[in-house]
């Protein structure tokens, strides 16, 4: 699917959708400029594998050849039993990508809130770039 943000086209695919077939991934990451990940801060019980998937994406030696910037939602903070951005931060262990420029941000994909923001820093962090 193609989104269009300010005068920005985005090419989407949704590889969790797909994490049966991560010998597929590499198709994707041509000419990859950012990734962003979508994580449901409410289901601890699963940070752990969304960390794994995260970091399989990224060690995608397609993708590590590329300049790219991590943008990750640390979605359904109108639940009160999510994870803080910072808990995200952490379970995600973003702190260790070195050499990637990423962002989270608290989001909430129903009502749209965050959302906007996100992409605001994504498409500054682009635009800067070139």
């Amino acid at each position: 699917m193609t989104v269009s943000y300010r005068d920005l086209l985005f090419s989407t695919w949704d590889l969790g959708a797909q994490r049966k077939l991560p010998l597929l991934w590499k198709h994707y990451f041509n000419n990859t400029e950012a990734v962003i990940f979508v994580v449901d801060s409410t289901d601890r019980e699963r940070m752990d594998y969304a960390r794994s998937l995260l970091h399989m994406i990224l060690e995608e030696p397609n993708l590590q050849e590329l300049k790219f910037h991590l943008l990750v939602f640390a979605n359904k903070q109108d639940l009160p039993n999510a994870m803080t951005a910072a808990e995200v931060t952490e379970a995600l262990e973003l702190e260790k990508l070195k050499n990637l420029e990423w962002h989270i941000q608290p989001s909430n994909a129903i009502s749209g809130d965050g959302v906007t923001e996100g992409l605001d820093w994504l498409y500054s962090t682009i635009v800067k770039n070139y």
